[in-house]
């Protein structure tokens, strides 16, 4: 028999934890549950994770850590225009965000109470998003297609309107049914951008 290396026995932890939170939420889900669901003593979770806030964490930073490298790609392919790149990461994010439940709980459970916790990896994507929309719109005004009176402001704006369309598209369950809203919503954002001085 092959015993498991430390790496993996953590990220079966995580991967079990993963599906056990997107099926329960964090509130309804033990470390109890976690370790009989590995055939581990519950101590075996503690080596790894001081507490379950802790394995929560670990679980949205890896999945944010996911979606943050489908978005690179966009953002690094030279073939796209920054327009196209900001059309394509406005979409593809909505898209990778609806199958990442621990954010969409995120989002429904700091409506309710605050999920502290979870403060430092939130911020750290939101300074993601951020600077992908400096970037591209960087792009954007340095080859002459987007023109801003102020990029600070016009990268707020932009953060503003994703962030707030996060509590009312990703909470909701039919993701296909507010597709065309995303749609036109991108498309609104891509007009305004490249037609008018913000």
């Amino acid at each position: 028999m092959v015993k498991k290396s430390q790496d993996d026995i953590k990220n079966l932890i995580v991967g079990t934890a993963k599906n056990l939170f997107s099926k329960f939420g964090f509130q309804k889900t033990t470390m109890n549950e976690i370790a009989q669901s590995i055939h581990k003593a519950k101590g075996v979770l503690y080596y790894y994770f001081n507490n379950k806030e802790d394995l929560y964490v670990e679980v949205l930073s890896r999945e944010l850590g996911e979606v943050q490298g489908e978005l690179r790609k966009i953002l690094n392919n030279a073939k796209l225009s920054a327009t196209d790149k900001l059309e394509h990461f406005i979409k593809k994010r909505i898209q990778l965000l609806k199958d990442v439940p621990s954010y969409s709980e995120i989002i429904r459970n700091d409506l309710i109470e605050a999920y502290n916790f979870t403060e430092q990896i939130t911020k750290q994507f939101d300074d993601f998003l951020k600077n992908s929309l400096m970037s591209v719109l960087n792009e954007g005004e340095e080859n002459g297609s987007m023109t801003f009176k102020d990029m600070n402001i016009t990268v707020e704006n932009l953060f503003f309107v994703l962030k707030s369309s996060d509590i009312s598209i990703l909470l909701k369950t039919e993701y296909k049914r507010f597709e065309k809203t995303v749609n036109s919503l991108t498309d609104f954002i891509i007009c305004g951008i490249s037609s008018r001085t913000m």
